[in-house]
């Protein structure tokens, strides 16, 4: 993981790619300090001179093993009121942007890894409304812990879409040996240069949103290398109305 600095004089809005199907890149985040106290001063030491934040999740994950150990009083649900406030009260937010509907296709592909962004433009109308950067962080290897492979192919898309209403991912992962151990528990977090979303207008949020993908693309082919399943990988901006096979074609159109 790469150890720059960010600005501590500055808020960020943190984005969590991939979501995974279980938020893998957070937890291996807050696993890399020894002497972390997140719940008791919001400061995660992984994430160097970033100042306090708050994890922005579905309204359950509060109550899920682990994170809410971790995260005590700062983690709070993801709507744009309780992010609102998390700025507001001059702490940054971290965020999965994908979602449920992201970790619907954990494990889809040997040849890409699924960024669910297409049409996901909350998150950035939210830093531009607070004039502040998206600071992305990529986790590789985190879309292989789990196969949800052929088995869960019909109907993965529609259930992409309809898993943030239902709360809940909408595949069941499958690990060694058909178990719930994960085939994979090495990943790589890439703290990614900031994107500057404080540049943009919110008339300019289509753009913005445009461009951020690209930027992601971009850095994903940059690092993939970092990580032995994610060498041959691509990333596919996917979303409510861009399926796989449509992602794939716009894909080979920009080659």
């Amino acid at each position: 993981m790469r150890q720059k600095r960010y600005d501590s004089s500055k808020q960020y809005l943190i984005a969590c790619h991939p979501h995974g199907f279980l938020c893998e890149n957070i937890a291996n985040l807050f696993s890399r300090s020894s002497n972390m106290d997140f719940k008791k001063t919001g400061i995660c030491p992984p994430l160097p001179g970033m100042g306090p934040l708050s994890c922005c999740f579905a309204p359950a994950v509060g109550w899920y093993p682990l994170y809410c150990e971790l995260g005590g009083k700062f983690i709070t649900d993801a709507s744009m009121g309780s992010m609102r406030k998390v700025l507001k009260e001059g702490r940054s937010a971290l965020v999965c942007p994908g979602g449920f509907s992201e970790a619907v296709y954990c494990g889809a592909s040997k040849d890409y890894d699924h960024a669910y962004l297409d049409g996901r433009m909350g998150f950035l109308k939210l830093a531009i409304e607070f004039g502040i950067d998206i600071a992305p962080v990529y986790g590789f290897g985190i879309t292989t812990a789990y196969s949800t492979g052929k088995m869960w192919e019909r109907g993965r898309h529609k259930r992409s879409v309809r898993a943030q209403d239902m709360g809940l991912p909408g595949v069941l992962p499958v690990g060694k040996l058909g178990t719930a151990v994960p085939f994979n528990e090495n990943y790589v977090s890439v703290l990614l240069d900031p994107f500057p979303t404080s540049k943009y207008t919110v008339d300019q949020l289509e753009q913005c949103s445009h461009d951020y993908s690209a930027y992601l693309q971009r850095c994903f082919d940059a690092y993939k290398a970092c990580h032995p399943t994610e060498v041959n990988k691509e990333l596919l901006i996917i979303g409510k109305n861009v399926d796989h096979d449509m992602a794939v074609a716009k894909l080979r159109s920009r080659l």
